[in-house]
């Protein structure tokens, strides 16, 4: 028989959807992949994807998309064109949360934290920050 979700569940499940992955989700949750999938689903929450556009990736860390796209070309940052198109704009470049949350922690020297719009990145930099590098 399935456990009922309690709201807090509810909550910690919206409002991480799309931006923590849905497995980190089901371990933090004690369920199973599959029952966050089933939920999401019922809720009628989209989760398009696990990434960011470097605009929003840049918003989120307080700072510029050239400096994003910087951090890319020099290798701080792994990043591919995103597999949709934007009409007559260029393809968009997407970083994964997984890939954004390795160069934070290599690189966090480079962001400030109270630029960072974001909390889950905020507090790994924090992290970073305390634990001199070895977060």
């Amino acid at each position: 028989m399935a456990t009922r979700w309690t709201d807090d569940e509810l909550q910690y499940l919206t409002n991480n959807c799309g931006i923590v992955c849905n497995r980190k989700i089901a371990k933090k949750l004690g369920r199973t992949h599959k029952a966050i999938q089933i939920k999401l689903h019922k809720l009628g929450i989209s989760v398009f994807s696990n990434f960011y556009t470097a605009r929003l990736l840049a918003q989120q860390l307080g700072k510029t998309h050239r400096t994003i796209m910087n951090w890319y070309r020099r290798g701080y940052l792994t990043g591919e064109l995103a597999e949709f198109g934007r009409g007559y704009l260029k393809t968009p470049m997407i970083f994964l949360e997984e890939d954004i949350v390795i160069f934070l922690q290599k690189h966090y020297q480079l962001v400030k934290c109270e630029n960072i719009e974001h909390p889950y990145f905020r507090n790994i930099v924090k992290e970073c920050y305390l634990n001199g590098g070895n977060g």
